[in-house]
């Protein structure tokens, strides 16, 4: 992502009062600090205003995290894939409208459940969701896009499986598609059609 976006879609989430996780090209930001850091992790409160959910995933799948006070101390800002923040869907609404207010089209933004270790029934503004912004037109599409055409594989002979909002571009572009579960049906029929003539996949029972 551009440094100068970066810059400031964590001075908005920061003014929100959120930990501002910074998801990074691990391979790319070894000089200067320890390599293989997943995430650089602003959070002025440090490690306890991170979220539980976030800190139970960083854990669960041996993510490798730097939290830091400020951004000026990621020595690779350049290197940034993804800003964002979780909590619940009340923490996060105000902070939401703002992206979408301020930023418009210079990013591709979601607020979508989180994945969690427990399920809560307490009402939906309790939910726990994630916050994320990508650069313009950067999604999981793009990246198998690029990977298919690194390996010489035509783009309808990609099969996808999704679930959720940021998956609704993948789904529309691959070859063969499968959505998986409910909680979209309205985004996007069970069983799409594909590009070509070659073929589709059928969701999961409702």
């Amino acid at each position: 992502m551009p440094v100068k976006l970066v810059e400031r879609l964590v001075r908005s989430l920061a003014a929100h009062d959120h930990a501002v996780l910074i998801l990074k090209d691990a391979s790319a930001t070894g000089a200067g600090i320890e390599p293989g850091h997943d995430y650089v992790i602003v959070s002025p409160k440090g490690e306890s205003a991170i979220d539980p959910v976030s800190r139970w995933w960083f854990k669960a799948h041996d993510i490798s995290v730097r939290i830091v006070e400020s951004l000026d101390e990621d020595e690779h800002p350049e290197h940034t894939v993804r800003v964002g923040v979780c909590g619940t869907k009340r923490e996060t609404d105000a902070a939401a409208r703002e992206l979408r207010e301020s930023f418009g089209d210079e990013v591709s933004l979601h607020h979508f459940g989180a994945v969690a270790p427990f399920i809560t029934k307490s009402e939906p503004e309790n939910q726990i969701v994630i916050l994320e912004a990508f650069e313009k037109d950067v999604n999981k599409w793009t990246a198998i896009s690029w990977l298919a055409g690194r390996h010489g594989i035509d783009e309808r002979r990609v099969a996808a499986i999704g679930n959720d909002i940021n998956d609704v571009v993948m789904l529309e572009r691959a070859g063969w598609a499968w959505r998986w579960g409910t909680q979209y049906r309205n985004v996007w029929p069970r069983r799409i059609g594909r590009r070509g003539g070659m073929g589709r996949m059928g969701g999961a029972r409702d």
